[in-house]
């Protein structure tokens, strides 16, 4: 590919993305600035950066960001451990999906699936069946 090519290309890309930022203004001046900010927020991570990409220092390099404000939300067994603390007893996978998006603590299926599985290996909680678990309240794990 020629240098005019690459160029042109570039000057394409820019050209759209510069008409999805007008997109975006005309939407802050229809809807307001903080309605717009509510709603880019997921899909901009909570750095600010473009689909959780790069780091809020700007190299995007997978380096963390040397100043932090808020709190990390729990992961993995420590989610989970909050989740069924408040409610011992049956869960289904789904519901706990369901719980930890709510929470917006979540992150894949399968990182709710290993958890779990962990939770069992660890005696505080118990498959029932398939996707199906028993979590036992902190005080009954002693009896196990």
């Amino acid at each position: 590919m020629s240098l005019v090519e690459t160029l042109e290309q570039q000057a394409e890309a820019l050209e759209r993305d510069a008409t999805a930022v007008r997109k975006l203004v005309d939407a802050a001046r229809d809807l307001g600035e903080e309605r717009v900010a509510a709603l880019l927020a997921p899909m901009l991570g909570r750095n600010g950066n473009s689909y959780g990409n790069g780091n809020g220092n700007g190299n995007g390099n997978g380096h963390k960001a040397t100043e932090t404000t808020e709190e990390a939300p729990p992961r993995g067994r420590a989610a989970l451990r909050q989740i069924v603390h408040g409610r011992p007893g049956l869960w289904t996978l789904r519901e706990l999906r369901v719980e930890m998006k709510r929470r917006g603590w979540f992150t894949s299926n399968k990182g709710v699936d290993v958890a779990v599985q962990r939770l069992v290996a660890s005696g505080e909680a118990r498959r029932v069946s398939q996707g199906r678990y028993e979590f036992f309240a902190p005080e009954d794990r002693r009896l196990l």
